[in-house]
C-alpha cells in the first residue's frame, strides 16, 4: 500500500483532529433501505442515517430534518467534511443545524469512501484514497440529490453545497459537473482543483478563507503532496478570478457583509441572476467559520465575526432560476 493512500498530510491530520475532537455520538435513526416515499411525510424531523447504493456500493449519509417548513418542498444544503472526516463529523463542528432548524432548509451529510484513517473526496486533482481510487462521489451526490427530490421534501431549485478543505474541493467539483442540481456553492479553506472545470450553466459561489490559513494557504502552493494533491494547490484570488470569468461577471462589486475580523463582497452583476462572492478572515486558519474551536495551536484561529446563517442567505438569494 503506498503511503499516499493514508491521506497523512496537514490537510489530513488537521481533518483527523477535526474527527477526533468532536466526532458526533448523537443517536440517529438507523439507515433506511426503503424505496423512498412520494409525499414529503417521508422524511420525519430529526436525524435520519441513509444508504444509497451507487454503481453497486452502499454509500453512506445522514440528513438533518429541521421541524419547520414541513409539508412543502424546502432547500437542501449538502455539507461536506474535509480529509479523514466524515458526514456526522462535520455536522457536529459545522454548527449548520441551529441554522437549518430556524430556516427550515434540510441539512445533507455524506461521508466520502474511507481510507484507514477517515473518508475523502475525488476532487479530480484532490485528494488521497478518493482522488487514487477514481472514487464516483459524484454519482453519489447526483443520486442522493435525485432521492431526496423523490420524497418530494426537496425543491429541486435549491440543492446547494458547502465544505471545508478538500470538502471544499469537492464543492467547487460538483459546481463545475453538476451544475444542473447545484443551484450555488460556498467552499470554506478549498481550492479549485478541477483544472477542467466548465459548468453547463452558472453557478453562484461564496468562497470563505482565512489568511492564516496554512494547510490550504491563500497565496496557493502548500504541501499538495501532504495532502494527497496532484499539483499545487491555486491562490484564493486564482479561484476568485476563474468564477469570476465562468459566471461572466462585471468588475462591479459591493460589500456583502462586515464584522470584526471578516469582511465579504459579491460581485452580483453575473449572467442568469448568479453571483459570486469573497469572505476574507483576516487572521483566519483552516477552520468552519462560526463552527466550534479545535486545536488552534495547529489549525489557526476560528472566527466568530460570522455564522452559517450569512452562508444562508446568500443561498437563499440564488436558486436555479
Amino acid at each position: 500500500m503506498r503511503l499516499r493512500q493514508l491521506v497523512i498530510g496537514p490537510l489530513a491530520a488537521s481533518a483527523l483532529l477535526l474527527s477526533a475532537l468532536h466526532a458526533d455520538t448523537r443517536p440517529a435513526a438507523p439507515p433506511d433501505k426503503r424505496e423512498a416515499k412520494t409525499d414529503c411525510a417521508a422524511l420525519k424531523p430529526g436525524d435520519l442515517n441513509r444508504t444509497i447504493l451507487v454503481a453497486g456500493k452502499s454509500r453512506e449519509y445522514r440528513l438533518h430534518v429541521p421541524p419547520a417548513g414541513a409539508g412543502a418542498p424546502r432547500p437542501l444544503v449538502i455539507v461536506l467534511h474535509g480529509g479523514a472526516g466524515s458526514g456526522p463529523n462535520v455536522q457536529g463542528f459545522s454548527q449548520m443545524d441551529p441554522v437549518s432548524d430556524a430556516k427550515g432548509f434540510i441539512v445533507a451529510y455524506p461521508s466520502g469512501p474511507r481510507g484507514l484513517v477517515g473518508g475523502t473526496w475525488n476532487a479530480v486533482d484532490c485528494c488521497g484514497l478518493a482522488m487514487e481510487k477514481g472514487s464516483n462521489d459524484l454519482e453519489f451526490i447526483s443520486a442522493l440529490i435525485d432521492e431526496a427530490v423523490k420524497t418530494g421534501c426537496v425543491d429541486p431549485k435549491r440543492v446547494y453545497a458547502t465544505g471545508i478543505s478538500n470538502g471544499g474541493m469537492f464543492a467547487y467539483h460538483l459546481a463545475c459537473d453538476l451544475s444542473d442540481k447545484i443551484a450555488a456553492i460556498a467552499p470554506i479553506s478549498g481550492a479549485l482543483t478541477d483544472p477542467t472545470c466548465a459548468p453547463e450553466r452558472p453557478v453562484s459561489v461564496l468562497i470563505y478563507h482565512g489568511t492564516a490559513d496554512k494547510n490550504v494557504p491563500w497565496k496557493g502552493g502548500g504541501d499538495f503532496k501532504g495532502a494527497g494533491a496532484r499539483h499545487p494547490f491555486p491562490s484564493v484570488d486564482e479561484d476568485l478570478h476563474a468564477w469570476l470569468k465562468i459566471d461572466r461577471c462585471t468588475d462591479e462589486h459591493h460589500g456583502l457583509y462586515q464584522k470584526g475580523d471578516t469582511t465579504c463582497v459579491v460581485y452580483d452583476h453575473c449572467a442568469e441572476g448568479t453571483a459570486v462572492g469573497l469572505c476574507t478572515i483576516e487572521g483566519g486558519g483552516h477552520t468552519w467559520p462560526g463552527g466550534k474551536p479545535v486545536m488552534t495551536w495547529y489549525l489557526g484561529k476560528t472566527t466568530k465575526d460570522i455564522s452559517n446563517e450569512v452562508m444562508w442567505n446568500f443561498f437563499a438569494e440564488h436558486p436555479i432560476r
